[in-house]
């Protein structure tokens, strides 16, 4: 420094890693895939499930998803246009997570709606199934990244 300078304080502060965060976000996703998976276990044609993670500068963010407009129509419900054999038994139930062996299957496409899919509703079963997952494992991430910058959490 200069001579006659004054002597500038600057803030201090320890270093610390987001990385037990980025791999909680991570692992959640990875379970919440995998419960995706698990509702078309027994499809035919299975949707296909991405993972999906951006890490910005002051959110991390991490999403399972797919574009399946059949996964759509039977999580969501919608009408039915298909009029289904009379042995028909769905391989799905409502806010169950998995998918079973089912039985018939489609006769024909009708001209106007027949009934209703009844919604299934996965994705809301999952997120009440891994929020509390998720703030569990968070809060533990949080407590790391306090303690590598030389803080503490209650």
């Amino acid at each position: 420094m200069p001579r006659g300078m004054l002597n500038p304080i600057l803030a201090d502060m320890p270093t610390f890693s987001l990385e037990p965060m980025r791999a909680t976000i991570k692992s959640v996703i990875n379970k919440s895939k995998w419960r995706f998976d698990m509702t078309t276990r027994t499809w035919k044609g299975r949707a296909k499930f991405v993972k999906q993670y951006e890490w910005r500068p002051k959110r991390l963010i991490g999403r399972t998803y797919t574009m399946s407009n059949v996964y759509r129509f039977i999580t969501r419900g919608a009408r039915r246009f298909a009029v289904m054999s009379p042995d028909f038994s769905p391989k799905t139930r409502p806010r169950v997570i998995g998918s079973f062996p089912g039985a018939g299957g489609m006769v024909r496409i009708n001209d106007s709606p027949v009934g209703y899919i009844k919604p299934r509703e996965f994705e809301e079963e999952i997120v009440r199934v891994m929020e509390p997952k998720f703030k569990k494992e968070a809060q533990t991430a949080m407590r790391k990244i306090a303690q590598q910058s030389g803080h503490k959490m209650r």
